[in-house]
């Protein structure tokens, strides 16, 4: 019998974003391997997060693994920091975290099998001047990760015991 892994990578390639120029998501797989799928997605639609599972789900089966790395950093005085950035940068380096472990949290569940990574970063642990929004994020990702861990490590012990 053989036995298969599926890796979702929740990542944001781009290039280097500056104040002036915006971010560049990646539109075409940077493997140049032919057993690795690439799936584009605007991992802050949940929608779209949605439309793109399903589309894993049918092609290659549910993911066992999951990591949470997207993200982007872009620094500002707290008191520039416009709206849109705000948002723009909670949406990818925090919320998306909650759209994808509510997309293939379930199905990791029912399989009795599956890993939830999150990348934060150190500054999850500290803040400094500039960046403030930025660490913000990491530390949101990181207090989602551990919330996360301690609902759900009970249910997959029980489940793996039944």
């Amino acid at each position: 019998m053989t036995s298969r892994l599926y890796l979702l990578f929740s990542s944001l390639v781009c290039e280097t974003p500056s104040r002036d120029r915006p971010v560049s998501p990646l539109t075409s797989s940077p493997f140049p391997v032919s057993n690795v799928s690439f799936y584009e997605c605007d991992i802050t639609q949940k929608s779209r997060l949605h439309e793109v599972a399903t589309k894993i789900q049918n092609e290659v089966g549910a993911p066992s693994i999951l990591i949470n790395n997207a993200g982007i950093g872009r620094s500002y005085d707290i008191l520039e920091a416009s709206e849109e950035h705000l948002n723009q940068i909670f949406a990818i380096n925090t919320i998306s975290h909650w759209f994808t472990v509510q997309e293939f949290l379930p199905d990791m569940i029912k399989n009795k099998k599956g890993h939830i990574v999150t990348i934060a970063s150190m500054a999850s642990f500290t803040s400094v001047a500039g960046m403030a929004e930025y660490c913000a994020t990491k530390a949101s990702a990181l207090a989602f990760h551990e919330g996360k861990f301690s609902a759900y490590h009970v249910i997959f012990v029980d489940a793996l015991e039944s």
